[in-house]
């Protein structure tokens, strides 16, 4: 090998070394908006949920110092975007996201996205949007729900609430017929609002959509993805990812089925 070549080696084992120690020296900003058992915030200020317990676990993995934060959705996703935080939690991934942020190669949830009516309602739907034509919808403002639904959610009208509880607050008060949420969010929502049996899921299920990190999409965050890449693939294989996931009561995305420890669905008789 030419001593050029083996000076470019060095060169660039040192430059990513050099990298390496700034993502390790700088304190990184990790934000989000409250979502049920992912991405929360105690009365104490403790932050919890699988998201917050995976990151903090990364970052003990891979020598990595953060800092947890809380604000409203948009505000979130707009401070990772313009580099004032440095990690978003749970984003859905669509076209629009992965232009502005880049995603970690791997999900870490999974969510059912349905419809919920009030228990005593006769209102329907097919799996058709034709089918929804004439009905009240609500969804949550800056909420993401997966290309078939969010395509036609101009033309159905929808009705935007600031929050899950709100949302519900609609149905229960009769201005809508359908709430459209993910099970998860919802779930909570129903029982902070303490009408949990008023409620009803309605059937087929909208689909399902997987949350991921997020990082600011520059050159810069590229390292601070891949430390949260390779200490999200190490907790996978070693079995520590499905324990945080099975004691938040979180659906492992299917992506991850069999991967490490991670245990397949039994297969159906």
């Amino acid at each position: 090998m030419s001593s050029h070549r083996v000076s470019l080696r060095i060169a660039s084992t040192l430059l990513c070394g050099l990298l390496a120690c700034v993502v390790q020296a700088k304190e990184f900003l990790v934000v989000g908006t409250t979502f049920a058992r992912v991405y929360e915030q105690t009365e104490t200020g403790e932050f919890i949920g699988l998201g917050a317990e995976l990151a903090r676990s990364i970052a003990q993995q891979q020598g990595l110092t953060l800092k947890f934060g809380i604000y409203p959705w948009a505000r979130a996703q707009e401070m990772v975007a313009n580099g004032s935080a440095d990690v978003l939690v749970g984003p859905y991934k669509t076209p629009a996201r992965e232009a502005r942020f880049a995603f970690a190669d791997q999900p870490f949830y999974q969510d059912n996205m349905v419809f919920y009516k009030l228990a005593s309602s006769k209102a329907n739907w097919d799996g058709s949007y034709e089918s929804l034509k004439g009905k009240r919808l609500v969804a949550v403002l800056g909420w993401v729900y997966g290309t078939p639904f969010d395509q036609e959610r101009a033309k159905l009208g929808v009705t935007n609430a600031n929050t899950v509880e709100s949302g519900l607050t609609m149905l229960l008060n009769n201005r809508m017929d359908f709430f459209v949420a993910n099970e998860r969010n919802t779930t909570a929502g129903m029982a902070s609002l303490g009408k949990y049996d008023q409620f009803a899921v309605v059937s087929p299920m909208i689909g399902r959509e997987v949350g991921y990190f997020a990082f600011t999409k520059d050159a810069e965050h590229e390292d601070l993805r891949q430390a949260f890449n390779a200490g999200l693939a190490k907790l996978i294989d070693s079995g520590e990812y499905a324990a945080m996931a099975k004691r938040f009561s979180i659906t492992v995305p299917a992506a991850l089925m069999g991967k490490g420890r991670v245990a397949k669905p039994p297969a159906a008789k």
